[in-house]
């Protein structure tokens, strides 16, 4: 059934329209009228119908202004237009707003059942290709799950090359650029048995994760539930790692929270090549694989080189001692700049999530107390001296704000900068 609004400020017109219609297609249309351009977007918000032939010229809201309001909710509908002025006064107005065709009043009988038979053949075809359509999207929703679970099990056992992994991508409709891969293992479980309770973590990951981020994934037939991420080509690696950080955090809380179990996320370096999405996946097994103490989220980036390559607890501190000696210094001769623990993590090509945890445990402080001691040192330095100005030391040291500045001092010293100048001009 084809649903037909007509709208006419003039009662006969409509009428007309209407007998005119009912008479060639009885029960094949369902017809509405409205008066006014106001009744007719009401009617068109309760009714959607797909057909409106509407006036062009009526008071209040005219025929393009409904058009153009309809189109707004209703953006398949056909329209016909009831001019008595020549079209080409309207016709680059109308065609933008989508109009398919129009009738110069007074009308002709004949003239409007052939474009109405148009509007109808039109409908039909569209409704078709929609319904195909439909169709052709369930049986690719159907056969999308066993082309993922194809495809990681592929990139799990590096067994495709370059040209088969574009195919099923293609398939998949990922435009590949660069990625990541992903591996959770399930650490605990209270009450099921792992096979079921992986199906039904691998399944609300799929659906979560997927909301804002293109993937595959899959749990069968493989130790882990694995997911391979597309990332987007603009970001850049450090953002991407910052970004699979933060998902993996946010999926081992999720499964926490939801499925009282624990497990340990891994996560391999970015690819920027088919070919190595299976060292990718490599990497985050590894992850896994040498999971440290209660961590439950590991970037490969982030991982000891000592749990990676063997190396001796001596070669491992020495390694700590020289990356971190280097951020000490960086730290000291920007101490004034705008610097924060991301963009000094970056400089040093480690993500914020491991440099704040190794920078803790190597000086026993927070960046941020680093930070702020290294800057209240150089503060009292600057201090010292007898024509020192408070409000320019603040700013030599890397604040913006004074009274920030005097409460920060104070928290560190004891005592605010006013006092403790005086108190040295004093000794």
């Amino acid at each position: 059934m084809i649903k037909v609004l007509i709208v006419d400020d003039e009662k006969l017109e409509r009428k007309s329209l209407k007998s005119i219609i009912s008479n060639k297609y009885n029960d094949e249309i369902t017809l509405f009228e409205a008066k006014n351009g106001r009744e007719a977007i009401q009617i068109c918000d309760m009714e959607k119908p797909d057909i409106v032939i509407t006036d062009i010229r009526m008071p209040g809201i005219d025929g393009i202004q409904v058009i153009k309001k309809i189109k707004s909710f209703l953006p398949n509908t056909y329209f016909l237009i009831l001019t008595a002025y020549d079209y080409f006064d309207f016709a680059k107005e109308a065609i933008e707003c989508g109009v398919k065709e129009y009738i110069l009043k007074p009308f002709d009988r004949e003239a409007l059942l052939k474009k109405i038979d148009y509007a109808i053949r039109y409908i039909n075809v569209e409704r078709e290709k929609l319904k195909n359509q439909v169709e052709i999207e369930e049986k690719m929703g159907n056969f999308i799950p066993v082309l993922e679970s194809e495809l990681i099990y592929c990139i799990v056992n590096g067994n495709l090359n370059s040209i088969e992994y574009e195919s099923y991508m293609g398939y998949l409709g990922i435009n590949f650029n660069k990625g990541y891969c992903i591996v959770a293992r399930i650490d605990e479980s209270q009450n099921q048995s792992e096979k079921k309770l992986k199906m039904k973590i691998g399944d609300y990951l799929k659906e979560t994760v997927s909301r804002n981020n293109r993937l595959v994934s899959s749990y069968k037939f493989i130790k882990y539930i694995t997911f391979f991420m597309d990332c987007d080509e603009h970001l850049t690696d450090y953002e991407i790692v910052e970004d699979s950080i933060n998902i993996s955090k946010s999926m081992a809380y999720e499964i926490r929270k939801r499925f009282n179990t624990s497990v340990t996320v891994g996560i391999g370096s970015v690819c920027n090549s088919i070919e190595s999405i299976h060292t990718s996946y490599l990497e985050a097994c590894k992850c896994i694989e040498v999971k440290q103490n209660n961590v439950d989220v590991i970037h490969y980036n982030d991982l000891d080189k000592r749990d990676v390559n063997g190396l001796s607890d001596i070669e491992n501190k020495v390694q700590y001692k020289e990356i971190f000696s280097r951020v000490i210094n960086y730290i000291s001769e920007n101490y004034n700049k705008d610097i924060s623990l991301e963009k000094t993590a970056k400089k040093f090509n480690l993500s914020s999530y491991y440099f704040s945890r190794t920078f803790r445990e190597v000086f026993g402080k927070t960046f941020s107390e680093k930070l702020t001691s290294i800057r209240m040192d150089k503060a009292k330095e600057l201090l010292d001296k007898e024509d020192s100005n408070i409000k320019d030391v603040c700013y030599e040291v890397g604040y913006n704000d004074p009274n920030y500045f005097s409460k920060a001092f104070k928290k560190c010293v004891g005592m605010n900068p006013s006092e403790y100048k005086n108190k040295k001009s004093s000794v």
